[in-house]
């Protein structure tokens, strides 16, 4: 920590302890009067319900006949009922409720004092609201709109001002800002004595996050979600002496933060594909927002917004699957589809095909979807058809991002792409949201996967569980005498950091070949260099993976390979595995100085596992190699595909 951030920690704790001893806010609410809209006028927002395909209606329609139920649904919960009265600080699933206190009092990463807050933020952010006035939209039940009243009620009555967990985190008052925008604009007609309260909370909500931007190592995606709440609300609600000053600084943070937070080759610094696609929707969010106020961003926010949709087409394989790398907690800006196929990042490349007139975004995307549509309105769907859909070649290199590709036959059912990390680990001095995996590679064969990043699976709670998803262990690399290649320091901090480095990149028509370092296990007793070496034969279709291991003593090597859930193994020797994926087929042969083990869903050791969504995991087959060397070592690994 910097002396600079101790000394505006300590300045925040001295006001702190001044602020909890002030009244809250009693003066009146500086409301214009006018109403506004945020995307789209009544009109619109009827125009997109009535031409909305009969699949995405159901959908929409089934979700929120759940929700008038109080079934929820998100993380592990399917359809969890809450009772008559929903409890908003009440984490459902670890039967705990956060104490209705003042907000900057509550320790809520103790687990005694308020559960799993995640369990709880999730509800709080309203997301669920925007399905209800949409099903309003679609149906006109009147229902939708009384639920949404109710809640919305219960809400504010629960939540005073300042007190209790829903007030302790401003990225979550930004996403709840974000929901009440289309809430508003989706539905007319709320009771007046309703409407009074409610501005007086978004006020304050704006007034909150004005005074509690995120700052230094926790400056990332939190600082963006908190401006893109506080722009999208100053332009739906317009409080006299406060709006033109709040659009000022969330319009300039958010201006910043997309040239600091993100590396030219359009690469999120946080190393977290997840939270790629998530400040990704808050950037976006804004600009179409101001675009259509006529305030619209610089040509270099939009330029790299574009750069960032570059990375996400490049990443996304044959299938549509996207590596699972860094830290994953399934969180979305805005939710505008209730579709079970629905994928944001095919969503923000539809949603970036109309807006950039890119055919190689159209071709990833496959086809406009239902949140495109809610944000471009109706005329986009006649954009998107009418852009050719070129041949797509992705890029190979994400050099400042520290992401190569190995591929071939791209974008057929003959397809190999394969992944090389060697990037950092994370953004900012604590890197909150990396993970300890340099130099792993991840491989999809035909738009299958099959070696994979695991994901997260949990935050904090256990926090076994949530140091081995992050862990070295967790990702296919190598892990050195039993420690993880950086110094885990906290649940989202990292002390000491592994620093990785691109040794050589080649590719032409006949092979291409990556070679990466780090340093991570320098600061053993006897240092140890990890030193890897990727090759792709692309006609002979086979991939050799070497690893160096430089060191002077006796070392414990452990290298670990992920298989996808879907994958069937089967061992044909000592040495060589036969893996299938729907199909799709690849023999790997292991060194012979290696003894292998095979893991799946084992407790202890943690090995085994995959998450593709936060709180949710399964089993799945993880092949370990392990062997014991005196002086430096190399290893050498081969897959042949098909």
């Amino acid at each position: 920590m910097s002396a600079a951030e101790a000394w505006d920690r300590l300045k925040r704790e001295t006001a702190r302890r001044i602020e909890k001893r002030l009244p809250t806010w009693k003066k009146d609410i500086p409301w214009s009067g006018a109403r506004s809209w945020t995307y789209l006028t009544n009109v619109e927002s009827a125009a997109i319900a009535s031409g909305m395909d009969e699949r995405s209606k159901k959908a929409t329609i089934d979700r929120a006949d759940a929700l008038l139920e109080h079934k929820f649904t998100y993380f592990s919960f399917c359809d969890e009922p809450f009772g008559d009265e929903i409890d908003w600080h009440r984490d459902y699933k670890n039967k705990k409720r956060a104490p209705l206190i003042f907000c900057k009092d509550i320790d809520y990463q103790d687990f005694k004092v308020a559960g799993d807050f995640k369990y709880i933020w999730e509800l709080n952010r309203h997301q669920h609201l925007i399905v209800l006035a949409r099903a309003y939209a679609i149906s006109q039940d009147v229902r939708y709109k009384n639920e949404v009243e109710r809640q919305l009620a219960g809400w504010i009555r629960a939540n005073p001002f300042k007190r209790g967990i829903n007030w302790t985190s401003p990225l979550e008052l930004g996403i709840r800002l974000i929901s009440w925008s289309w809430v508003w604009s989706l539905i007319e007609g709320f009771e007046q004595e309703l409407v009074n309260e409610w501005l007086r909370t978004i006020f304050q909500h704006c007034l909150y996050i004005s005074r509690n931007f995120s700052k230094y190592s926790s400056a990332n995606n939190h600082l963006i979600g908190e401006a893109a709440g506080l722009f999208v609300a100053s332009h739906t609600w317009s409080f006299e002496g406060y709006t033109g000053k709040w659009l000022e600084s969330s319009r300039r943070i958010l201006e910043e933060e997309i040239v600091k937070q993100t590396y030219p080759d359009g690469v999120n610094k946080e190393q977290a594909v997840c939270y790629q696609q998530f400040v990704m929707d808050f950037f976006l969010l804004s600009a179409l927002l101001a675009r259509k106020k006529g305030m619209d961003f610089s040509k270099a926010y939009w330029n790299t917004l574009e750069k960032m949709m570059e990375f996400i087409a490049s990443l996304m394989d044959f299938g549509g699957n996207v590596p699972n790398i860094g830290d994953a907690d399934s969180g979305r800006a805005v939710v505008l589809s209730e579709r079970s196929d629905f994928n944001n990042y095919r969503s923000l490349l539809a949603t970036g095909a109309v807006i950039f007139q890119r055919g190689d975004f159209k071709r990833k995307a496959g086809q406009i979807d239902e949140k495109t549509l809610w944000l471009l309105g109706n005329g986009a769907k006649a954009e998107f058809e009418a852009l050719y859909s070129g041949d797509l070649v992705p890029a190979a290199k994400f050099v400042q991002g520290g992401y190569f590709f190995l591929s071939a036959k791209t974008e057929t059912p003959e397809e190999i792409k394969l992944l090389f990390d060697c990037g950092p680990l994370g953004y900012l001095s604590i890197a909150a949201h990396g993970h300890a995996d340099a130099l792993q590679f991840v491989l999809n064969v035909g738009g299958r996967e099959f070696l994979i990043d695991p994901g997260t699976f949990v935050y904090q709670y256990p926090p076994e569980w949530r140091a081995y998803f992050r862990g070295t262990a967790a990702h296919n690399t190598i892990r050195v005498d039993g420690m993880d290649q950086s110094v885990i320091g906290g649940y989202y901090m990292w002390l000491k950091k592994a620093k990785s480095d691109l040794i050589s990149f080649q590719d032409d028509k006949e092979k291409t070949v990556v070679e990466g370092v780090h340093d991570g296990y320098r600061r053993l007793k006897d240092p140890v260099l990890h030193r890897r070496k990727i090759l792709l034969e692309k006609k002979k279709r086979r991939i050799i993976v070497t690893d160096h291991i430089e060191c002077r003593k006796n070392h414990y090597v452990e290298q670990y390979f992920h298989f996808h859930p879907k994958c069937e193994l089967k061992r044909l020797t000592a040495t060589e595995y036969r893996i299938s994926n729907h199909g799709q087929n690849i023999l790997m042969r292991i060194d012979e100085r290696l003894d292998g083990e095979l893991f799946y869903g084992s407790i202890s050791p943690i090995l085994g596992w995959n998450s593709k969504e936060f709180d949710v995991k399964e089993k799945t087959a993880t092949l370990v190699n392990r062997a014991e060397i005196k002086e430096t070592s190399s290893f050498q690994t081969e897959i042949v595909i098909g």
